[in-house]
């Protein structure tokens, strides 16, 4: 499942869910246009695909690169930790 967030028709960000196991599902896919990021729309985008997530009674993940501080500020806003495996 694809999530997008419009503006003027256009699609500007997006967030998926990976169904990777029938227990849990990742926030995946995140990509926010670069003329429109810092606007909040990744963590909107975010926090609607969590939703998502535990109304289905799913256990919930998401993951980034260790240098895109961005993402993990929007991780943490979401009140994810850090699982050092």
């Amino acid at each position: 499942m694809y999530a997008g967030f419009f503006v003027d028709d256009i699609m500007v960000a997006r967030a998926a869910v990976e169904k990777y196991s029938e227990r849990a599902w990742e926030v995946a896919d995140v990509r926010t246009v670069k003329e429109y990021r810092n606007r909040g729309y990744a963590h909107q985008l975010c926090k609607f695909v969590l939703k998502y997530i535990c109304a289905n009674n799913i256990i919930p993940t998401i993951r980034t690169e260790e240098d895109n501080y961005i993402m993990q500020q929007i991780i943490s806003k979401l009140g994810f930790t850090e699982l050092n495996v």
